[in-house]
């Protein structure tokens, strides 16, 4: 594996620890019904990297994808 991926998988690493880790202290302190729909998110992460970093075009599909989903995060915070 190339030097760089070791550090991208750290990084990688080290997101998906403090995600987990302070997602279960949201549920421990807060609203399931809101914290949950918010950490659930995190495609768009994988997305904006996609669109920003590779340079790839998204299609109407998925800008109407995106759309539904942050339109339903609220919806499910109720």
């Amino acid at each position: 594996m190339p030097k760089i991926g070791n550090r991208v998988l750290l990084v990688s690493m080290l997101f998906l620890t403090f995600g987990g880790i302070t997602m279960y202290l949201a549920f421990a302190n807060g609203n399931v019904s809101i914290v949950s729909p918010i950490t659930n998110i995190y495609p768009m992460v994988t997305i904006a990297v996609a669109k920003f970093r590779l340079k790839e075009q998204l299609t109407i599909r998925q800008y109407a994808g995106l759309a539904m989903l942050l339109a339903a995060v609220p919806l499910f915070s109720f």
